[in-house]
């Protein structure tokens, strides 16, 4: 049993994206024998979606997380909705701009994950950790993949995951002070909370290959 986490590459004119800078470490690590996969998914949404399905079927993970970077929110957002639409404000990193667009035709207008979002707000909040629900991922790439993640998982309901949106990183903001942040030790302190639980309920001995 593996376990898929993912961020994103910068955009819109940041040098970084958080999203990725948290996730990476966790590449090659096993939690309870449950291997983690990191990979880095381009801000584009044809390629992005593509990616994360090619993941997913290569790799059948037990879990799943999906992260990205919300400017402007100030705490760890669980996101339970996506939905079959792409309105944005800039364009992807390909240059396609997407407005009042559907992402996939004769498709759910909406997907609700099957995850534990209570349990995990829980464990976020007694481990000191600012976290929320959200009910919008969106509808720029972010939403795109979260949208695909859900399409998988209908298809394959023992895997269990989400898409989670952190805020920025402080070195983003240093000239927007208004603007709320996260420490990346904090990102993935919350994040390591999220892959702990879940293996403790899915132990599998380790056989000790890396």
């Amino acid at each position: 049993m593996t376990i898929l986490l993912t961020g994103f590459a910068p955009f819109d004119g940041e040098l970084t994206n958080p999203s990725w800078q948290a996730v990476r470490g966790f590449n090659g690590q096993i939690i309870h024998g449950q291997k983690i996969h990191a990979i880095e998914l381009p801000t584009e949404y044809v390629r992005a979606a593509a990616l994360l399905r090619a993941q997913l079927k290569l790799l059948q993970p037990s879990l799943s997380l999906c992260v990205g970077q919300a400017g402007g929110r100030a705490l760890i957002s669980l996101e339970k909705v996506a939905i079959n639409f792409a309105h944005a404000r800039i364009a992807d990193n390909a240059g396609q701009w997407r407005t009042h667009a559907q992402i996939k035709a004769d498709a759910p207008a909406a997907y609700f994950l099957n995850f534990d979002f209570a349990d995990a707000l829980s464990r976020l909040t007694d481990a000191g950790i600012g976290a929320e629900l959200s009910l919008s991922a969106g509808a720029f790439v972010c939403n795109e993949v979260f949208y695909a993640l859900c399409e998988y998982q209908a298809e394959h309901p023992q895997m269990r995951g989400t898409f989670i949106h952190i805020p920025c990183a402080p070195e983003q903001v240093l000239d927007k002070p208004d603007t709320p942040a996260m420490a990346r030790t904090v990102v993935q302190r919350a994040l390591l909370t999220l892959l702990e639980a879940h293996t403790m309920k899915n132990p599998i001995q380790s056989d000790g290959d890396a």
